[in-house]
């Protein structure tokens, strides 16, 4: 069964930009615009290369797009670099506008539309496949995240109980706290989680990745930095191949929380 959890994607913030902004024009050449997380000699970027390179070759090779345009979006989902969601849109050109593009395409497709806030369009292609495939534990997930979003926590409940018969426990718990965890039942739903954790130390690493970077979310937003930082930290002591951005990932969230937090902490003596 083709099932693979995103890292880092367990839960998903949004953050309010000013509809307008003046343009930022640099005082000199030497100034920095931006300094990318990846270089083309990382091995992130040589993986990327070589897949698309091979996908070129190959362009009806499903399996090949699948596995690009996964990448892609996880890329996406960490460096928040809306382009590679275009990528990941491009590696499946060939059945993305089929009436009955295969399931594993309605799930990409449905998490792009999620990515784009297109919601109601995110949820058709996964009715399309749960109608056809309803032990589709990806799709599954997927719509229990997008209901979450939508405030449809109750339906999100439904999809996270449907888990319980398709996958692990692990899985099933991590989404159904989470969206506990967003109606009132914050720290309960993280110490269920984490004793999930610690029962299912042997679980795939993509897994536990996920369910550490959610339980730092849950500390952190229970206001215990130390915990947060300890789940963080962690889920950067796992290193498997199949999760190669996650150290960048987990950092990168690590350190911009911190120093949010840290400018916005109010001020006093100890």
């Amino acid at each position: 069964m083709w099932f693979r959890v995103l890292v880092c994607a367990a839960l998903i913030t949004a953050f309010s930009v000013p509809a307008i902004a003046a343009p930022f024009v640099p005082t000199s050449d030497s100034e920095v615009l931006e300094r990318l997380p990846f270089t083309p000699s990382d091995l992130v970027m040589q993986d990327l290369r070589a897949l698309h390179s091979r996908l070129t070759q190959e362009p009806d090779n499903l399996p090949l797009a699948l596995r690009l345009a996964q990448r892609y979006l996880e890329l996406g989902r960490v460096t928040g670099d809306p382009r590679y969601a275009g990528y990941a849109e491009g590696a499946l050109v060939p059945w993305w506008h089929l009436d009955h593009a295969p399931p594993e395409v309605l799930v990409l497709r449905a998490t792009l539309h999620q990515r784009a806030h297109l919601f109601d369009a995110a949820l058709a292609d996964l009715a399309a496949v749960l109608d056809s495939h309803p032990r589709n534990a990806q799709a599954r997930l997927t719509r229990a995240t997008v209901l979450q979003v939508q405030g449809a926590y109750e339906g999100a409940r439904e999809e996270c109980r449907a888990l319980r018969e398709l996958t692990e426990e692990l899985v099933w718990a991590a989404c159904l706290t989470s969206v506990n965890g967003a109606t009132g039942k914050l720290r309960e739903s993280y110490r269920q989680l984490r004793a999930a954790l610690d029962r299912y130390r042997n679980a795939q690493p993509g897994v536990q990745t996920w369910v550490l970077t959610s339980l730092a979310e849950m500390a952190e937003r229970a206001d215990m930095v130390q915990e947060a930082e300890a789940h963080f930290r962690a889920a950067l002591t796992l290193d498997a191949a199949d999760n190669y951005i996650t150290p960048y990932c987990c950092a990168t969230r690590w350190h911009y929380r911190h120093s949010i937090r840290e400018s916005c902490r109010p001020r006093w003596n100890n």
